[in-house]
C-alpha cells in the first residue's frame, strides 16, 4: 500500500452529524486519494466501528485526559504517517480538489514549510452565521486578515489558523509540535517557532478552500473574541512578531478614545467636535457596510446585525486585549 501524502487530523469531542454527514463524506469525494485521517475524540462513541469499517483510512483515537485541541493533535502527529500534516477543525466541508490543489502547491514550492487556505461560509446556515461572516468579510471587522474568510490574491503570511493549515512533519517535529501551555492560539504560537526556526514561509492559497461555520450565537462569538484578545494580548506582551501587528491594537485604541471621548464631554465640552470626529467617520464606514451588506445579501436584517455587532466586537476584543496585555507587563515586574 503506498505510503499517505497527507496525514488529515481533526480534533473534535465527539462524532458529530456533521462529521458523518458532511466532512467524512467529503474526504472520501477528494480527487487526491493518498492521506489518511485520524479523528481524536474526549471519548469514544458506539458508531464509531461503523465508520471505520466504512472508511478504511480513518483511525478514531480517544483522547482521555488530555482534552486541548493543540495536544490532541501532537497525540495524532505520533500515530501519523503522512509527509504532510494538515489541520481542520470539525465543523469544515471540503472542496472536491482541496487536497489536489494542496498538493500541486506544495510540489511546486518547496521553500513554504505551511500552506493555508480560506473558510468560506457554507450555504444554508442560520442568521447569527450569516451576519458574523458579513463582519469578517469586510475591512472593517477583520482588517488585514479578510483573506481567511474568503477567496483572495495568494500571498506569503506569517500566521494562520488551524481550520485549515497543512504543515511539512519534519518542520512541525523540529518546531516542538503546538504550545499547549495556550489555547486558544496554540496555532499561533507554533506557526511563531515554525518561521523563526525553519526561515520558511506560510503560504496562503485560495484554491485550498474549505468551508467553515462561524459561530451561531452572538454570546458564543463575543467568547470567541474575548478569547482571542486576551491570548492575543498575551502574545504581543510576550514579544511574538507575529502578534505585534499594529491592526491587533486597534480595537483596544478604539476603546481608550471612546473612554477619553466621555471624560472629554464631561470635562472640556469646547473639544467635543474635535474628539467627536474620528467617531463620526467610524460611523460613516458603518453606515457604507450596511448598504452594501443589505444589498449583497438582499437583507435590510443582515445589513442591521453587521453594523451592530462590529462595534460590539471591536469593544470585546480591545478590552480583552489591554487584559491580557498588562497581565503579562504585571507578572513580568512582579506586580
Amino acid at each position: 500500500m503506498e505510503k499517505p501524502y497527507f496525514s488529515i487530523i481533526i480534533p473534535a469531542r465527539t462524532i458529530t452529524p456533521q462529521i458523518v454527514n458532511n466532512l467524512l463524506p467529503a474526504i472520501a469525494s477528494q480527487s487526491f486519494d493518498r492521506f489518511e485521517v485520524y479523528s481524536i475524540l474526549d471519548k469514544m462513541g458506539s458508531t464509531d466501528n461503523k465508520l471505520k469499517k466504512k472508511y478504511p483510512w480513518l483511525h478514531i483515537i480517544e483522547a482521555k485526559k488530555n482534552k486541548r485541541p493543540g495536544i490532541k493533535r501532537d497525540l495524532c502527529v505520533e500515530k501519523s504517517k503522512g509527509n504532510i500534516l494538515v489541520f481542520i477543525d470539525d465543523d469544515v466541508t471540503l472542496s472536491k480538489n482541496w487536497l489536489k490543489n494542496a498538493h500541486r502547491i506544495l510540489e511546486t514550492k518547496k521553500s513554504i514549510v505551511a500552506l493555508g487556505g480560506p473558510g468560506i461560509l457554507p450555504p444554508n446556515v442560520n442568521y447569527w452565521e450569516q451576519i458574523i461572516d458579513a463582519m469578517l468579510t469586510t475591512w472593517l471587522g477583520s482588517g488585514q486578515y479578510t483573506y481567511r474568510f474568503k477567496k483572495q490574491q495568494a500571498r506569503y503570511v506569517d500566521d494562520y489558523p488551524s481550520m485549515n493549515l497543512m504543515i511539512r512533519k519534519d518542520i512541525f517535529l523540529q518546531a516542538g509540535g503546538f504550545d499547549n501551555g495556550y489555547w486558544p492560539g496554540e496555532d499561533s504560537k507554533l506557526l511563531e517557532k515554525i518561521t523563526k526556526k525553519s526561515g520558511g514561509y506560510v503560504y496562503y492559497h485560495p484554491d485550498v478552500l474549505v468551508y467553515h461555520h462561524r459561530r451561531n450565537t452572538l454570546y458564543e462569538h463575543l467568547q470567541q473574541y474575548k478569547n482571542y484578545g486576551k491570548t492575543r494580548g498575551l502574545f504581543a506582551a510576550q514579544g511574538d512578531a507575529n502578534s505585534k501587528h499594529l491592526i491587533y491594537r486597534i480595537p483596544s485604541v478604539f476603546l481608550i478614545y471612546c473612554f477619553v471621548g466621555i471624560i472629554i464631554f464631561f470635562l472640556v465640552p469646547s473639544m467635543l467636535n474635535m474628539a467627536i470626529l474620528p467617531l463620526l467617520v467610524y460611523g460613516g464606514i458603518l453606515s457604507y457596510i450596511f448598504l452594501k451588506t443589505s444589498i449583497s445579501t438582499e437583507s435590510i436584517a443582515i445589513g442591521l446585525g453587521t453594523v451592530l455587532i462590529i462595534p460590539i466586537t471591536h469593544i470585546t476584543y480591545g478590552l480583552w486585549y489591554m487584559i491580557g496585555y498588562t497581565k503579562k507587563i504585571m507578572k513580568i515586574f512582579n506586580l
